[in-house]
């Protein structure tokens, strides 16, 4: 009797074993997940938490036909310093006219127009001799200069003026690819990959990400301090702030992943 109690207990157990767990049940394990993480984004975005990196915005009700760079935008890739430079106030219709003629011209300091007045830059040249050749067309010619950045920002903001309707875009870069914003040689940089460095900048765009970013900036702000960069900010410049690998030799491993950096962008 004792046998056959046993054997029907080994039977119970084998058939407990053999129970096949529900598809579903693994799709609730990956959507549960996934709900929260959307629902905590569009939390932080109803309260305005963090900030928006669009490329363009509306940013007067001074001018509510017009849009400009986002001047919020330099903070995506200047995380790590207080003083971040700055974008030109270069506005264009929302709505493009007809007759319009639109240029983005895209680069570092020199397109911004640095040391110089903005006035003086080459895209504020390039749009006067263009009225001049074209006198009945609209012309827009919309200065994207931002100091010390590189390709990486080129490359993440091509996207946003590709959705504004250019007619051309003028690039004048690649002498800031080892010391600008994420380079290989550069004080603000997040390694050599420019795959890793692309993801980060596509994931910066959500509030999740900047949430995670400063609790941990917050936390190593307990046990560290910038107070460095607060001590010569007035004596240097921003170009040599960013020098974080001083001398490139020519074939190292930092040359040959700043022409990398520049293909792969």
């Amino acid at each position: 009797m004792a046998r056959k109690t046993s054997e029907t207990k080994n039977k119970g157990s084998k058939q407990v074993s053999k129970k096949v767990v529900p598809a579903w049940y693994y799709l609730v394990l990956i959507v549960i997940p996934v709900a929260l993480v959307i629902t905590l984004e569009i939390f932080l975005r109803v309260i305005n938490y963090g900030i928006d990196f669009t490329t363009f915005k509306s940013i007067s009700s001074y001018y509510p036909d017009k849009l400009f760079l986002n001047p919020d935008l330099p903070y995506k890739y200047f995380s790590d310093l207080k003083n971040i430079p700055t974008v030109l106030p270069d506005g264009f219709d929302k709505v493009k006219k007809e007759n319009a003629f639109r240029v983005f011209v895209i680069g570092g300091s020199t397109t911004a127009g640095w040391p110089f007045v903005p006035n003086a830059s080459f895209p504020r040249q390039l749009k006067r001799r263009l009225e001049l050749v074209f006198p009945y067309n609209t012309i827009e010619v919309i200065n994207c200069g931002v100091s010390a950045i590189n390709s990486y920002t080129l490359r993440d903001i091509v996207p946003g003026i590709l959705g504004q309707q250019p007619d051309l875009i003028l690039i004048y870069a690649g002498h800031n690819e080892y010391y600008g914003a994420l380079g290989p040689g550069s004080s603000v940089s997040l390694g050599n990959s420019p795959s890793f460095v692309n993801l980060y900048l596509w994931l910066k765009d959500f509030r999740i990400t900047q949430l995670i970013e400063n609790i941990i900036t917050g936390l190593y702000g307990l046990f560290g301090s910038n107070d460095l960069e607060s001590k010569f900010i007035k004596k240097e410049t921003l170009m040599t702030r960013m020098i974080g690998e001083s001398s490139i030799i020519l074939n190292s491993e930092t040359y040959y992943n700043g022409i990398d950096q520049l293909k792969v962008n």
